[in-house]
């Protein structure tokens, strides 16, 4: 009857072949390139990564069992949030769907407690990108029965921030200041990024202590601005001339050129012009002492 039946199904089944059992785990690490400094220190301080800077991501494999594990595979998709160029890979890996896609690495087979590591080295995180998270998956699996599935299966999240470094400084263009004759000074901003400065405003202020010494202060030119120039988008007064670019993209400079007339009235020779410049955004600066720059242009 039914017992005989059960009976056969156990003596069957102690004829077959023990099932291999593997013990799988992987260790999912984040890092960055040495350079730029900027990258490195952030993400060792704060864990969080500056918008434009490398992302390296590793993935090490571990057989913890007694026994080989074979027909090892580790899969890993993009980073949610974010779309990786991947640029070198140690291991035999293919990338789904193009350079964008998710990755498969064939370890083949992995001795007892043995270790491998596939490193996914990718270009620099997009400079634009606002605050976020990104989330780095990776799992692996062999052809034995995982004893501890929960281990072959790891996530790490990192937080992406925007982080410019914006600087200024000051050139005057005449060697001396004549009253009633025009002067111009000349300021450079620059973003030595990583990331894109975002709403970049840049003043110049040309007064001194004791009275507003010029007149008629504009803005004549402004190059190197992406998608135009500030030119004709500024403010001003007697004494001060504002401009604001939408975006500077790391490595650019933006350079704003003011003239002013000095006042005609003048009687106070010899005396030094104080003249101020600065710049700001509303994206982080990560040096803020290289902002502003108070400069004596040559006597009048």
């Amino acid at each position: 009857g039914g017992g005989d039946h059960d009976a056969s199904l156990l003596v069957a089944g102690s004829d077959t072949e023990t099932a291999e059992v593997s013990d799988l785990s992987i260790d999912v690490g984040i890092s960055t390139r040495p350079t730029p400094e900027i990258c490195t220190s952030w993400l060792e301080k704060a864990e969080r990564l500056p918008a434009g800077c490398p992302l390296v991501i590793s993935f090490t494999v571990t057989n913890d069992a007694d026994t080989p594990a074979t027909n090892v595979i580790l899969t890993a998709p993009s980073p949610k949030g974010w779309d990786p160029t991947i640029t070198t890979t140690s291991g035999e890996c293919l990338v789904a769907d193009g350079e964008h896609g998710a990755l498969s690495c064939y370890l083949g087979t992995l001795a007892p407690h043995a270790s491998q590591t596939i490193v996914l080295d990718a270009d620099s995180t997009d400079a634009t990108m606002d605050s976020r998270t990104l989330t780095a998956v990776a799992s692996v699996e062999s052809d034995g029965i995982d004893r501890s599935p929960e281990s072959a299966t790891e996530a790490v999240i990192i937080r992406i921030v925007p982080q410019a470094d914006l600087s200024v400084t000051l050139d005057a263009s005449d060697a001396s200041l004549i009253p009633g004759e025009e002067a111009t000074f000349t300021a450079h901003v620059t973003n030595d990024g990583p990331s894109v400065a975002r709403n970049v405003r840049i003043y110049q202020a040309v007064t001194d202590p004791l009275s507003a010494d010029f007149t008629d202060v504009k803005v004549v030119t402004s190059s190197g601005a992406p998608d135009g120039s500030c030119k004709g988008e500024f403010e001003q007064n007697n004494s001060t001339a504002r401009c604001k670019v939408e975006e500077l993209a790391p490595g650019e400079t933006i350079t704003m050129v003011v003239t002013a007339t000095v006042a005609s009235d003048l009687d106070t020779a010899g005396e030094p012009v104080e003249v101020g410049v600065g710049v700001s955004s509303e994206t982080a600066d990560t040096n803020n002492s290289n902002n502003r720059q108070i400069s004596m242009p040559p006597d009048r």
